[in-house]
C-alpha cells in the first residue's frame, strides 16, 4: 500500500475536502478521490462519507485513524533520518518550546547554528511545559524547551536559570522592588502560555496570598500590551521583558523568585544526527553544569 494514499487521507480529514487537500498535496482533485478510492479498496471498509453537504469520516475511518497517522510519522521520521544520516546540514530538527523561550534566546542559537548548517530545517512548536513534555514523552519531537520540574519520566538537562519580574505601570503607593505582600493589592493579566504567573501564584500561596486576576488575554504578546496600556501588570521572566522593550515599567521583585529552564528529551539514540548536533551547540553554550 502506497504511503501517498495513506498521507492523502489525513489531508482529507485535517481539511475536509478533495479539492483542498489536492492543492496541499499537488495533486487534482480526481487523482485524490482516485487515491482514496483506491485505499478503501485495499483495506477493503469505506472511510469517508461524501455527500452534497460535505465528507465526514465513517466509525471505520476514525477506527484506523491512529494507526494511519502512526505509519506516517513513522515514514517520515525514516526518511528524516535517512537524509541527516548521510548529510547532517539536510536534516529535519524538531523542537519544542514554552514561550519564554522562543521569544528570546533561541532564535540566536539557531542563527549560530545556520552558520555551519545552513541548509537545516526546522519545525517548531509552541505550548506550556506540561504540553511540550507530552509531545516529548510520544517523541513527537527531538527535543523541547521547558520549566523545571520534568514530571514525566523523561531525561532533563539544566540550561540556566531566569529571573521573574513584573511588566506594567507601577503603583504610585509603590516603590523599589515589589515584596512579597505586595502581590495581594496588584491585578494581574492573565494569557495562554504564561508560566512565569503560575510560578508566581505557588510563592504567593506559601504566605496565604491570593493573585487578583483582572483581565485575560489571548497570548502574551497581547497581555504586555494591555500592560503598556495600564490595565494590569504581567508575570514574566527578565530575559523576556527586556526582549519585548514593553512602553511601561518593569518592576524587580524583593523576594527570591525564578524558574529554571531545561532541555528536555526521551531517548537520546532516538534524536536525528543534526538534532544532536543543535544539543552539542545548547549545551555548550547555556549548560550550568
Amino acid at each position: 500500500m502506497s504511503y501517498t494514499k495513506y498521507q492523502a487521507f489525513l489531508k482529507v480529514v485535517e481539511l475536509k475536502s478533495f479539492t483542498k487537500a489536492g492543492k496541499s498535496l499537488g495533486y487534482t482533485q480526481s487523482a485524490v478521490s482516485q487515491m482514496l478510492n483506491s485505499l478503501e479498496e485495499e483495506l477493503n471498509t469505506t472511510l469517508l462519507f461524501r455527500s452534497k453537504s460535505g465528507i465526514a469520516v465513517t466509525d471505520e475511518g476514525l477506527e484506523l485513524l491512529p494507526f494511519i497517522e502512526d505509519l506516517c510519522h513513522s515514514h517520515d521520521t525514516l526518511s528524516e533520518r535517512a537524509i541527516s544520516m548521510h548529510n547532517i546540514d539536510k536534516g529535519i530538527i524538531k523542537i519544542g518550546l514554552i514561550h519564554s523561550v522562543a521569544h528570546t534566546w533561541i532564535a540566536d542559537l539557531m542563527a549560530h547554528f545556520k552558520v555551519k548548517y545552513p541548509n537545516v530545517q526546522y519545525q517548531l512548536v509552541t505550548g506550556s511545559s506540561r504540553q511540550i513534555q507530552e509531545l516529548a514523552t510520544t517523541q513527537s519531537i527531538d527535543f523541547g524547551f521547558v520549566y523545571l520540574p520534568v514530571t514525566s519520566e523523561l531525561i532533563d538537562v539544566k540550561l540556566l536559570r531566569e529571573e521573574l519580574c513584573l511588566v506594567g505601570a507601577r503603583p504610585d503607593s509603590m516603590t523599589g522592588p515589589l515584596a512579597l505582600e505586595d502581590l495581594g493589592n496588584l491585578e494581574f493579566i492573565e494569557s495562554q502560555g504564561n508560566e512565569e504567573l503560575g510560578l508566581l501564584e505557588k510563592i504567593a500561596a506559601q504566605k496565604g496570598i491570593r493573585l487578583k486576576k483582572a483581565l485575560s488575554a489571548p497570548d502574551l504578546l497581547s497581555a504586555a500590551a494591555m500592560a503598556e496600556k495600564g490595565l494590569g501588570l504581567v508575570a514574566m521572566n527578565q530575559n523576556l521583558a527586556e526582549t519585548f522593550r514593553c512602553k511601561t515599567d518593569v518592576l524587580p521583585l524583593a523576594f527570591p523568585a525564578s524558574a529554571e529552564v531545561a532541555v528536555i528529551f526521551n531517548d537520546l539514540n532516538r534524536v536525528s544526527r543534526t538534532g544532536k548536533c543543535f544539543l552539542d551547540l545548547l549545551v555548550e553554550t547555556y549548560c550550568t553544569e
